[in-house]
C-alpha cells in the first residue's frame, strides 16, 4: 500500500482548528512575560501561583450589585490583558474578543462575626493558592462577599504575567470610573486607551 491509498482511508476526525473563542490580537510577548511564563511551565503550580497579584477591598455603605458586576465586564473588555492568554511556547500573547471572567458573589452576612472574619481569611487564602491556566485563561478573577447590608468584601486577583501593581492601580480607578457612571445609570466618561 501507497502512502496515497492510507491517505484515502483515512478516518475522519471531528476536530476543526478554526472552532473556539474568536481571536483578536496576537502580541509577542515581552521578556518579562517570557521569564514569568517559562518560571510557571517549568515550576509547576507552587511557581503558577508565586505570581498571583491579589488585593482586597472593604466597601463600607450601599453597593448597587448590578453596577458592580457591569463595570467588571466592562474593566474586562477595556483592557485587553484581562481577556487574554498564552501560547503553548509562551512567545505570544493571545487576546480573546470574549472570555468568560471567574467571579462568585458570596452572602455570609447570615454568619456571626468571627465566623465571617475566619470565612475572609479562607477566602484571601483561597485566592492566594490559586492556580491560573495561562493557555486557556482567564487570567484574572474577582470575588465579592455580603458582609451586611452596608459591608462588603471584595477580592481581585489577576496573574502577574497580565497584571502588576501599576496596572491593578489603573484597573481599579477603571472600576471606580464605571461603577460610579453604572450606579447612577449614566454612560462612563473613560477615555479610550491608547
Amino acid at each position: 500500500m501507497d502512502s496515497k491509498d492510507s491517505f484515502i482511508n483515512a478516518n475522519p476526525t471531528e476536530f476543526n482548528p478554526f472552532l473556539g473563542a474568536e481571536i483578536l490580537n496576537v502580541i509577542p510577548t515581552t521578556e518579562s512575560q517570557m521569564e514569568i511564563w517559562l518560571s510557571c511551565t517549568l515550576g509547576g503550580d507552587d511557581a503558577n501561583r508565586a505570581f498571583n497579584e491579589s488585593i482586597s477591598l472593604k466597601f463600607n455603605g450601599s453597593l448597587n450589585i448590578k453596577a458592580f458586576e457591569e463595570s467588571l465586564v466592562s474593566i474586562i473588555y477595556r483592557h485587553e490583558s484581562l481577556h487574554s492568554a498564552f501560547s503553548a511556547d509562551g512567545s505570544q500573547m493571545i487576546v480573546f474578543k470574549e472570555m468568560p471572567f471567574l467571579y462568585d458573589f458570596i452572602d455570609i452576612s447570615n454568619l456571626g462575626k468571627s465566623e465571617i472574619g475566619a470565612k475572609l481569611d479562607e477566602f484571601v487564602k483561597e485566592e492566594a493558592y490559586f492556580i491560573f491556566d495561562l493557555l486557556n485563561g482567564p487570567l484574572t478573577k474577582f470575588k465579592l462577599i455580603k458582609l451586611s447590608e452596608s459591608e462588603y468584601f471584595f477580592i481581585f486577583n489577576a496573574h502577574h504575567i497580565i497584571c502588576d501593581g501599576w496596572s491593578l492601580g489603573i484597573i481599579l480607578q477603571d472600576l471606580s470610573k464605571y461603577y460610579n457612571a453604572y450606579a447612577i445609570n449614566v454612560l462612563p466618561n473613560i477615555e479610550q486607551p491608547t
